[in-house]
């Protein structure tokens, strides 16, 4: 029989073609770069081939490597598949689960992967509890932790499962109301929709030298999904997700020129995650269904 490729070194060939490097997929804790750099010469050893060029630009796949690059794709998605229908066939994939996530997370991006979960494993319960983005809630409680910021708790489980990105909006009424502000310095005299207690955004626009008070800020919530409908009921000027404010007709992206803002997104696990499959089984799944909305 022919010898085949380890399925681990395909595993690694995909993470950095996709991520395009192999700092990028170490960042993301698909594996660490000297392992990845190590499967990925073994791959094209073992093959008589060559995945990538190295250049002042970094790594790019060649002529072969792109077109192995799609099969590494559907590989990838068929080992995922296998090793979710093999553990959907244990009887011990039932009952509850519960995860701790930040409003925003929880208000828009869980939803749908909870409804394909219910689906694929109709005897999970899920207990989904929304923490306002608190670094200080424990996961003793929690079986799946997800959050804009690595936990503190020692011996968790962990992986990034990617950024999201943010930018300015107003509603268009808003906007005709009050005018269109051009530069940040024109945000002065304007509404503000922002955080109350807490400092996520307000930590990373310091980044960037804007530095907003809360006496700057007229409407105040912790809560993401609240905020974004005052911003869309023409409240004021606030931050939303790039994916949802983009398709979202009743408001408008400001302040373009501006640097996008980015925030990290954590998930975690306590180590029952390596002998429980019911907490496998969903651990995978949101990993695998989270990078569509990033």
């Amino acid at each position: 029989m022919e010898r085949l490729p380890d399925l681990s070194h395909i595993q690694s060939f995909y993470a950095v073609a996709k991520e395009g490097s192999i700092a990028a997929a170490t960042a993301l804790g698909l594996g660490t770069r000297a392992t990845l750099s190590r499967h990925i010469a073994k791959l094209e050893d073992e093959m008589g081939i060559t995945l990538f060029r190295r250049s002042s630009e970094g790594l790019l796949l060649t002529q072969t490597g792109q077109e192995l690059f799609q099969l590494a794709h559907k590989i990838n998605l068929a080992a995922s598949g296998w090793s979710m229908a093999a553990l959907s066939q244990q009887e011990i994939i039932k009952g509850p689960i519960r995860i701790i996530a930040s409003s925003g997370i929880a208000n828009r991006i869980l939803p749908e992967i909870i409804s394909k979960l219910s689906i694929l494993e109709p005897d999970i319960e899920v207990e989904l509890v929304v923490d306002g983005g608190s670094e200080n809630m424990s996961m003793h409680k929690a079986d799946i932790s997800i959050h804009t910021f690595p936990p503190k708790q020692m011996n968790l489980f962990t992986r990034k499962l990617g950024e999201i990105e943010f930018g300015a909006y107003a509603s268009v009424d808003y906007l005709e109301r009050r005018g269109t502000p051009l530069t940040l310095s024109d945000l002065e005299g304007h509404d503000l929709v922002g955080e109350d207690q807490m400092s996520t955004f307000q930590d990373q626009l310091k980044l960037y030298g804007i530095d907003l008070s809360k006496r700057m800020v007229r409407f105040r919530c912790d809560n993401s999904g609240i905020s974004w409908n005052l911003i869309i009921s023409g409240c004021g000027i606030g931050i939303g997700q790039l994916r949802y404010g983009n398709a979202e007709p009743l408001v408008k992206r400001i302040l373009t020129e501006v640097p996008g803002l980015s925030l990290p997104v954590w998930m975690s696990a306590h180590s029952e995650l390596k002998t429980n499959p019911r907490v496998r089984f969903t651990f995978d799944l949101i990993a695998e269904e989270f990078r569509k909305y990033l």
